[in-house]
């Protein structure tokens, strides 16, 4: 096996794997909700926790229910995502936003 510059091992549950990224780094792909809105992001991070970035890059109108005011006291920083049972790559994290919860997605889609 050759590796490229891309490459690198990753353990995962005990094993180790060979991963080739494109970019050097994996692509993940953020799904928000808020309020009956959706909103998909994607991005290549070092690890799924490049969670900030969708709140970063999220446009005016991605999440209607969102205002400026509700989104003045989001601080993405916060928290933990929690791996989803029984999916392999697939992490949850939940913020409350005045009375409903904000719910970010993150899956590698590529790696």
């Amino acid at each position: 096996m050759t590796l490229s510059a891309n490459a690198s091992w990753r353990n995962r549950r005990g094993q180790w794997s060979y991963v080739d990224y494109e970019d050097g780094m994996p692509l993940y792909t953020y799904v928000t909700a808020y309020k009956g809105s959706v909103h998909v992001a994607q991005g290549r991070h070092g690890n799924f926790k490049g969670f900030p970035t969708w709140f970063a890059n999220l446009p005016a109108n991605a999440l209607p229910e969102l205002t400026p005011t509700l989104r003045k006291n989001i601080n993405p920083y916060r928290g933990d995502f929690e791996p989803i049972q029984n999916q392999e790559r697939v992490w949850r994290e939940s913020l409350m936003i005045g009375d409903s919860e904000l719910t970010v997605v993150a899956i590698e889609t590529k790696g």
